[in-house]
């Protein structure tokens, strides 16, 4: 099983617990990974997982970035994962305007306040 894949798994199940409903798009090719509703609104996720403090976005990266910010609800859900995989730290950013080079444990929005403040945290400025 690739590393990307379990991550996604365990993403989706994530948001499921939350109370929401995802799919996960076969063989992730495309601008995102998961397709979710949670609280009544449509999320796409473009999910990465590293077990540094950031997360460096490549070439590829870069481009499912530009993608998804044609979509209104689109976000990198970058997980970090601390110790044997044990415990992971999921940060939530709005892929809008040009990618950036890294995403950092502290950038974005934690995923537990994204899930409490769902309609204030996840919305942005989308209007």
């Amino acid at each position: 099983m690739k590393k990307g894949y379990s991550e996604e798994l365990w993403f989706k199940k994530q948001i499921e617990k939350a109370g929401g409903v995802a799919v996960r798009s076969p063989a992730s090719k495309g601008a995102f990974d998961i397709m979710a509703v949670l609280n009544g609104r449509v999320r796409f996720f473009q999910v990465k997982a590293t077990k540094k403090d950031v997360y460096y976005l490549n070439d590829m990266a870069r481009e499912e970035w530009k993608e998804l910010s044609k979509s209104v609800g689109g976000y990198f859900a970058v997980i970090f994962k601390r110790g044997k995989g044990k415990r992971r730290i999921v940060r939530l950013v709005k892929a809008e305007g040009e990618p950036p080079k890294k995403i950092r444990i502290d950038d974005g929005v934690a995923w537990e306040e994204a899930v409490k403040f769902t309609q204030k945290a996840l919305v942005g400025n989308e209007g």
